[in-house]
């Protein structure tokens, strides 16, 4: 009779629980880039043929450029092109006071349809968000130069003090697709 207990492989749980993670996130994709595909694409109008820049702001003082992630992006002359990122990464921490308002300024004259700020506490060694996701409350304000918009600022609030926020930007744009940054601040506590 064996009266040996089973060892327990705590790295080993974690590299499948990281695993299955990473394979959620690339089906979630696949599925993404499947169901543009099969809604007949999309129109051309007025686009780049790559995703817009973003910059995030606290005010004038510019804090870091965004970090493209994931996307799907169509222009006219070549067709469509999706690019799944398998590493998110994280830049450095800028750090803001808690409570303010920052703003992503998108480099793009087209208003998005849709778009997003997600915040998450943590990331792992791969650059993964972990734990819960929190959507932030955003609003979206045109930037006009000579009497044409710009780009788009997208304004939210970072409230908890002494916080990490990784954050994750996520754009749709009627007939141009869609795109996601991130980017890193951590709040003063």
């Amino acid at each position: 009779m064996n009266r040996c207990r089973p060892v327990r492989d705590r790295r080993g749980r974690a590299e499948r629980r990281k695993a299955k993670t990473l394979q959620r996130v690339i089906i979630l994709l696949a599925l993404t880039a499947i169901a543009l595909a099969s809604s007949g694409g999309v129109a051309y109008s007025q686009q780049d043929h790559r995703p817009p820049k973003t910059v995030l702001y606290e005010g004038q003082r510019e804090l870091q450029t965004g970090r493209l992630g994931s996307y799907c992006w169509f222009g006219p002359s070549r067709g469509g092109r999706c690019a799944d990122m398998a590493e998110l990464g994280s830049s450095a921490a800028d750090s803001v006071r808690a409570g303010s308002t920052l703003h992503v300024r998108v480099l793009k004259p087209q208003r998005p349809e849709r778009f997003s700020i997600s915040a998450y506490r943590k990331v792992d060694e791969w650059g993964f968000p972990t734990g819960r996701t929190r959507r932030l409350e955003s609003s979206l304000r045109g930037v006009v130069q000579d009497g044409h918009t710009v780009a788009w600022d997208v304004l939210f609030r970072v409230n908890e003090p002494g916080r990490h926020y990784y954050l994750n930007a996520f754009g749709v744009w009627e007939g141009a697709g869609d795109a996601s940054w991130t980017f890193h601040v951590k709040t003063k506590g």
